[in-house]
């Protein structure tokens, strides 16, 4: 094995003598025999249908590994961030789909993005400042108005009804000078015919805001159905219900604590004022520091 410069875990079936023999071959935790990391010559290293969990940081060994095959190791969580260090030329992860660290969105993105990642946990990275602000709602709602108020938009003409999803970005400053916070905002149509493809594009990492015509009422807002869809699709993301037209109306019949506790994901509850840009900012700095 070390002449050839490869090597390849393969699953096998043992007995209990086999067994004293493998743990006594084996101390790492990871379930990759240990002795494998003594193999300072190796070039190229297949694990493949394997029950590990982790790729230990005793991998750091391997300075000469070209080739590093780990395909449907299905229950595989993490690999060392000390992968990034290796000379690497194929890392093949095809099948590990409980893998967490690098996440799915970085393996996705090929070689050079997967191994930059791993790079960044030891060398260290400054937080990630953009994200999706999406906002949903039956149409006439006042998404598109709202979105004119984060922007500080100002236009005489009512907004368009939205054709499917708009987009745009919004820069936010905070504290520092040059510090931004920046949101790509999803402003999703509230025509029922597009609710069928709207379900594609709820982001799991992402920002919602609901919005409802208070004047309507919260029975015909749809509330229950927007709520029901985000916690399908992104049962993490915060969400914000944010009611409009408040200065047109003198009462707002919302039950809140119900909402709260069938829904837990509910971060607040607002009600604004596109006109008069009532609790328009208050909303802002709600939506930063979640």
């Amino acid at each position: 094995m070390p002449n050839s410069g490869r090597s390849s875990v393969e699953p096998t079936h043992t007995n209990e003598s086999d067994m004293f023999k493998q743990d006594s071959f084996s101390t790492d935790l990871s379930g990759i025999p240990s002795a494998i990391f003594y193999l300072e010559n190796l070039i190229e290293l297949t694990i493949e249908y394997q029950g590990i969990k982790v790729v230990p940081d005793a991998i750091k060994n391997l300075k000469h590994l070209v080739i590093f095959n780990v395909n449907y190791c299905i229950e595989l969580e993490t690999l060392s961030a000390y992968v990034g260090f290796l000379p690497l030329r194929e890392l093949n992860l095809n099948g590990c789909v409980s893998l967490k660290t690098p996440p799915i969105e970085i393996t996705r993105r090929g070689h050079t993005q997967t191994m930059a990642f791993l790079k960044r946990l030891i060398s260290g990275s400054t937080p990630c400042k953009r994200t999706k602000l999406m906002l949903v709602g039956l149409g006439g709602a006042g998404k598109t108005s709202l979105v004119r108020a984060f922007l500080k938009s100002h236009s005489d003409k009512p907004p368009e009804i939205t054709d499917g999803i708009d987009i745009v970005k919004w820069k936010v400053p905070l504290n520092q000078p040059d510090d931004f916070l920046e949101f790509s905002v999803w402003d999703f149509a509230g025509q029922s015919v597009y609710y069928h493809t709207h379900q594609f594009f709820l982001a799991k990492k992402a920002v919602y805001v609901l919005v409802w015509n208070i004047r309507l009422g919260a029975e015909h807002a749809g509330l229950d159905f927007w709520l029901s869809s985000i916690c399908c699709h992104a049962p993490n993301a915060p969400i914000f219900v944010v009611g409009t037209h408040s200065d047109l109306v003198s009462r707002i019949d919302l039950c809140q604590d119900d909402l709260k506790r069938r829904y837990p994901q509910i971060t607040g509850f607002f009600n604004v004022s596109t006109h008069t840009h009532d609790n328009i900012r208050e909303l802002i700095e709600a939506i930063i520091k979640t």
